[in-house]
């Protein structure tokens, strides 16, 4: 008999709705079809990370939350010299990763996904050092993604970043910016808000054509 590939199941269990809770069962039952399944619920935004670092012995980690999460997640596995394959049961607010990825938002559809897709790369960037899965922005509006109450999301959804960036307006401002690209300098003036992006949603509100990017070419959208 073939013994099972193992995973690990990182689960934030205050991502979204919390629909992770609810369906933890399927998730594992579904999971546990193809894998050898070890489960840590995370505690601390940080969790995901340390837990995805510490994942070499594993050939595949999940991870059930919102694009925070799989964000920690992929930060930890990047710098692993075996990399374990990435699953992601998008289960927060905006899921802007799974709408990329055409992935389910019903969490044991997507297990089954997980259980029966195939691997496929993905551009990873840095910002100051730091891995980021599909957008890095700074300027107006963009502390709302880390500064939105989850109980307002959880009412409001996507739109709770929208209330939650009005607060802005009260407070615009512009820099100069150089952004230096493939050999290439290009000036900026009176920037407001500056996106490097990978993805067709960003915030669950702004739709990108799906045209003007690719996942694994190397490149990200200015």
């Amino acid at each position: 008999m073939t013994s099972k590939k193992k995973a690990l199941l990182i689960i934030n269990p205050k991502a979204g709705k919390q629909a992770a809770r609810t369906n933890i069962y399927k998730i594992i039952e579904t999971l546990s079809t193809k894998y050898l399944v070890t489960v840590h619920l995370t505690e601390t935004p940080e969790d995901a990370r340390f837990m995805a670092a510490n994942s070499e012995q594993f050939d595949a980690v999940v991870c059930c939350g919102g694009d925070g999460t799989l964000a920690q997640t992929v930060a930890g596995v990047i710098n692993l010299e075996k990399r374990p394959d990435i699953g992601y049961l998008p289960c927060g607010t905006a899921n802007d990763v799974a709408t990329t990825l055409k992935l389910s938002r019903d969490i044991p559809t997507a297990a089954r996904q997980v259980v029966e897709g195939t691997p496929m790369a993905q551009d990873v960037g840095l910002f100051n050092g730091n891995p980021f899965v599909y957008v890095a922005s700074f300027g107006t509006f963009t502390k709302a993604s880390y500064e939105t109450p989850q109980d307002l999301k959880n009412v409001f959804g996507s739109m709770a970043y929208l209330f939650a960036g009005l607060s802005d307006l009260a407070n615009l401002c512009s820099e100069d910016i150089t952004v230096v690209y493939d050999s290439k300098t290009r000036h900026y003036t009176n920037i407001t808000l500056l996106l490097v992006n990978n993805t067709a949603s960003i915030g669950g509100l702004a739709k990108l054509n799906s045209d003007t990017y690719s996942l694994d070419d190397g490149k990200f959208e200015l």
